[in-house]
């Protein structure tokens, strides 16, 4: 198992790519992402699970602060032997499995065994370039990857081919946070992924082939949290004033949070607010709730809220990191409105939630759904990758958790004009269009093919979800 990075600045956050069968590093060179170091594993040649390569593997990445781990292809099966063992302990945010399952070799759930025997059995470098071809849909894809094709043996591939015919299946898919499927995928059938994976965790690629546009991945499904927290910043004076779906959504979610108060042991004294922002959210409850140890935390550094007691603590932290040191048991109330829609994984987030909440401990959250900027994506391409309701209901229940309240809905603002929508953005910070040097083309896509209504106008969808969980009384 050979594991080479690609780029290596002295990141403390890592994109880490188990790629498939026949691969090297040299169709994934391009590859970058601000902020993160990238580290490719290929080859499995000889591979043993648990062996003493995944504890290597596991020892290279327990320095960062947090890796977003992606397997394509038969690298998804090996990945998840890898997860079962160091997820639980390594700073793991992110895991998504791209055109692939755990059971890889499999009639319902894999590559069909008949054609994986048959690609074994005929192997050579005839068979082999017609694969290549099979894993685009288009010539100029296959170009690309012919001018940057792996430089592996062909005694290599054969090899590699075998141990994965003797590797067994998986079926534990809950390691996994999102499955991303193309539905033109000519190696895994896209039906067969669909029988692997439940199905809310998945994302469906229209026109994707089996090797897709990896780029594209790393800019959909990592978060340049630097960015993120910089715009923020860049908008602290203009987003209350601009932000009005999220001004109604912190207080929709603090009229449902209220009526809870009361189910929680003892009156809320340690509170901790995540995504303060320019105080949206506090103010719905600063002067309301009783006495109360309030800690404010933001991923960009924001000055302290007029609102709240002079003994607040404010603290510009990655709260999906920094959600590991916080005490057992220490936190009574815990409310997000806004932001967590930014984190990798909200659902692995909710799965530490236990830990943190004193015994009848109340974790209230609002955040935006696969809907939201709908518009935005059917023209670009290009979204965060929004969780589903069920999603979260779905780590709520397997965390322990009660859910008290859940709830969605969608929410439609108006602008006088296309225009006028992307100053919207500019000016709250919120855009889907990233930093990355594709964003003044998507900007532009915008502006030529935006739906806009009859009178000129142009809708944007929200969809707020809503989320309170309690943790049992001991």
């Amino acid at each position: 198992m050979n594991k080479e990075y690609i780029v290596r600045d002295n990141n403390s956050r890592l994109i880490l790519i188990f790629t498939g069968w026949g691969m090297d590093t040299c169709p994934f060179r391009s590859l970058e992402k601000t902020g993160y170091d990238i580290l490719i594993v290929y080859n499995y040649t000889g591979y043993s699970e648990g062996g003493d390569e995944e504890a290597v593997l596991a020892d290279m990445i327990s320095g960062y602060s947090e890796t977003v781990l992606f397997g394509w292809s038969f690298g998804v099966r090996v990945a998840s032997s890898f997860l079962k063992r160091y997820r639980k302990c390594l700073p793991l945010t992110r895991t998504v499995a791209i055109n692939g399952t755990t059971s890889h070799i499999h009639d319902h759930r894999g590559i069909p065994v008949a054609i994986f025997n048959g690609t074994l059995s005929g192997l050579s470098e005839n068979t082999l370039r017609k694969f290549h071809r099979r894993m685009f849909t288009d010539s100029d894809g296959y170009s690309q990857f012919i001018a940057h094709a792996p430089e592996r043996t062909f005694n290599s591939l054969l090899e590699e081919l075998r141990m994965f015919g003797n590797l067994p299946s998986l079926y534990d898919t809950d390691i996994w946070d999102i499955a991303v499927i193309s539905e033109n995928d000519r190696i895994f059938p896209a039906a067969n992924q669909r029988n692997a994976w439940n199905m809310n965790k998945t994302i469906v690629l229209k026109d994707s082939p089996h090797f897709p546009d990896m780029q594209a991945m790393l800019d959909r499904f990592v978060v340049d949290k630097q960015l993120v927290a910089a715009k923020f910043s860049n908008v602290a004076a203009t987003y209350t004033t601009h932000a009005s779906v999220q001004a109604i959504v912190a207080q929709k979610l603090w009229n449902h949070t209220s009526r809870f108060i009361p189910y929680i042991k003892n009156s809320p004294v340690e509170v901790l607010e995540i995504g303060v922002g320019s105080g949206t959210l506090t103010q719905t409850y600063a002067s309301v709730l009783p006495e109360y140890r309030l800690t404010l935390w933001d991923i960009a550094n924001m000055p302290l809220p007029d609102c709240v007691p002079s003994t607040t603590k404010m603290e510009c932290c990655d709260a999906e990191t920094a959600i590991s040191s916080i005490d057992n048991g220490s936190i009574d109330l815990l409310m997000s409105a806004s932001t967590m829609q930014w984190f990798h994984s909200v659902p692995r987030f909710i799965e530490n939630l236990p830990k943190i909440l004193s015994p009848g401990g109340i974790a209230a959250m609002a955040l935006y759904g696969i809907h939201t900027y709908r518009e935005i994506e059917n023209v670009t391409g290009r979204s965060l990758s929004y969780p589903s309701l069920g999603m979260l209901e779905d780590a709520a229940r397997k965390s322990g958790l009660k859910i008290l309240h859940s709830a969605e809905e969608e929410k439609t603002e108006r602008f006088q004009s296309v225009s006028h929508l992307l100053k919207h953005l500019k000016l709250t910070g919120v855009n889907a269009l990233g930093g990355d040097k594709s964003a003044q083309a998507s900007a532009i896509k915008l502006m030529r093919s935006y739906p806009v209504l009859p009178d000129g106008s142009a809708p944007l969808t929200y969809h707020p979800l809503y989320l309170i969980l309690q943790k049992n009384h001991e």
